[in-house]
C-alpha cells in the first residue's frame, strides 16, 4: 500500500503488519486529477533544487509548489486532505488519485482488489463533495458514482466536506437522509458488520444506477461488497458483470443472485440472457430482497460449460414447473421467488436443461400467487390455484443456461 506523507509529499510504500495509521479520502473523479506521475515529478524537482520540504514545515503540499500541477482541478483537494488529516493527528492519507501507479496492471489490479479492505482499515474518511451547495447534499454526483459506494461502507467514520471543505456531517448523523438517497437500510450504514446480512440482490440493488467510467468497473467496484476477489480484464466490457456473478458463486449459497429482472417492462431482454443478470441495473428492483436458508441440504452448485447445473424444489401448478428459490421480499414472509421453468432439451445421462423466467409465489395457504414477472417480455401471468388444491413438489437437479 502506497501512502501519501502529508508533510514530506514522499509517497511511501507499505505492507502488512507495518502499514501506519492513515487517513483516506473519498471523491468523485474530475477531468484533470493529479496523478501518480504528478506527485514523483514534484519531488524530483524540489530534490533537485534542494527544496525539499521539512517535515516541521506546513503540509505538503502548501510547502512546494509546482504551477504545472496546481492549476489541475484535482490539486486543491489534496491540499484539502492534508490539512485535515494532519489536524486529526494522521501523517499519511491515501488518495486513489495519486497513490496508484496506474501505468503498472499488476499493480493497479492489487489495489482494486484491497481497495474495500483499505477503506475499512481507515482511520478515517473524508467524503469530499465539492458540488455540494450547487447542489443540494441528497443529489450529489458523489451518490450516483460507483466506487462511491463502498467508500460509503466499509470506512469505520466517513465525514463528509462540501465546496471548499465546508463541513456538512458525519455519516452517523447524516444516517437517515443517506439510507432515503441510497435505498440502504440505515443499520448497514451506522454499524459495516451487518453489511454481511444482507443478501446479494440486496448489494447489487444498491449499485443499480451508479455509474462508472469504464464498463468494467461496474463489476470490479462490487469485489470488496460482495466479498470476492478476481483479476481484472479491461477491455472485456460486460463480461466483467458475469464473471462477478461466477465468483460470488464459488464461495455462496446466496440464491437471490438469480432473483432480478423483477418489474415487467422495465427492461428488453434477449434470448442470450439466462440466469445470470447482464448488469447491476437489473436488481434495481431486489433491494428488499432477503435470503434464508432451507433446512434440507441440497447439492453445491456446479459451474458448467453448458450453464448453471442447480437443485431445487420445484412446484407444478396450472401447466406451470415453478423452481423455487432460498429468498423472499422481507415484508411477504408467506412468499418466495419461484423461476418458472421450461424443458429445452433432455438427453440420457445429463440433467434436464431447464430456461427460467421468475415469479413471487405464495407458499402458504391459502394457495395463491402475488403476481410474476417473466423474463423474456412474456405476458405477465399469475399463478393461481383453489384453496386447498394440492400441489406437486420434489427436488431436482437441472441446468440453467447463463448466456
Amino acid at each position: 500500500m502506497r501512502l501519501l506523507n502529508v508533510k514530506t509529499g514522499k509517497l511511501e510504500e507499505y505492507f502488512g503488519s507495518s502499514i501506519p495509521k492513515y487517513a483516506i479520502l473519498s471523491h468523485t473523479w474530475g477531468k484533470n486529477e493529479v496523478t501518480f506521475s504528478d506527485i514523483q515529478n514534484i519531488r524530483d524537482e524540489a530534490q533537485a533544487k534542494n527544496t525539499l520540504p521539512r517535515e516541521d514545515l506546513a503540509p505538503f503540499p502548501a510547502n512546494v509548489h509546482d504551477p504545472s500541477v496546481e492549476t489541475k482541478s484535482g490539486y486543491q483537494k489534496i491540499v484539502y486532505a492534508c490539512r485535515q488529516a494532519l489536524m486529526d493527528g494522521h501523517q499519511y492519507v491515501w488518495i486513489d488519485t495519486c497513490c496508484i501507479d496506474k501505468s503498472s496492471s499488476t499493480e493497479l489490479s492489487e489495489a482494486i482488489n484491497s481497495m474495500f479492505q483499505w477503506y475499512q482499515k481507515a482511520g478515517i474518511c473524508y467524503a469530499y463533495l465539492e458540488d455540494v451547495p450547487v447542489k443540494s447534499f441528497a443529489t450529489s454526483r458523489w451518490f450516483t458514482r460507483g466506487w462511491t459506494l463502498q467508500e460509503l461502507l466499509a470506512p469505520p467514520d466517513v465525514i463528509f466536506y462540501g465546496e471548499k471543505w465546508t463541513l456538512l456531517g458525519e455519516k452517523l448523523i447524516l444516517a437517515s437522509l443517506i439510507a432515503e438517497v441510497t435505498k440502504i437500510g440505515k443499520e448497514t450504514i451506522v454499524d459495516r458488520s451487518r453489511l454481511r446480512y444482507n443478501s446479494i440482490a440486496q448489494r447489487m440493488s444498491w449499485a443499480s444506477k451508479r455509474k462508472t467510467t469504464r464498463i468494467e468497473d461496474v463489476a470490479y467496484c462490487l469485489l470488496g461488497i460482495c466479498g470476492v476477489n478476481m483479476p481484472l480484464l479491461y477491455g472485456e466490457g460486460e463480461n466483467a458483470f458475469i464473471r462477478l456473478q461466477e465468483e460470488i458463486l464459488k464461495s455462496s449459497v446466496d440464491q437471490s443472485l438469480f432473483a432480478w429482472g423483477l418489474t415487467p417492462g422495465l427492461f428488453d431482454w434477449y434470448e442470450e440472457f439466462g440466469i445470470l443478470a447482464p448488469s447491476p441495473g437489473n436488481f434495481q428492483d431486489s433491494s428488499s430482497m432477503i435470503s434464508f436458508q432451507r433446512t434440507t441440504a441440497t447439492a453445491p452448485y456446479i459451474m458448467t460449460n453448458q450453464g448453471l447445473q442447480i437443485e431445487l424444489p420445484l412446484i407444478e401448478e396450472s401447466g406451470n414447473v415453478l423452481g423455487l428459490l432460498d429468498c423472499q421480499f422481507h415484508d411477504e414472509a408467506s412468499t418466495c421467488i419461484a423461476i418458472r421453468l421450461k424443458r429445452t432439451h433432455n438427453l440420457p445421462g445429463f440433467p434436464t436443461t431447464i430456461e427460467g423466467s421468475y415469479s413471487t409465489l405464495e407458499v402458504g395457504p391459502p394457495s395463491r400467487s402475488t403476481g410474476s414477472h417473466t423474463s423474456r417480455s412474456q405476458p405477465e401471468v399469475k399463478f393461481a390455484s383453489p384453496p386447498g388444491e394440492k400441489k406437486k413438489s420434489s427436488f431436482s437437479s437441472f441446468s440453467l443456461p447463463f448466456r
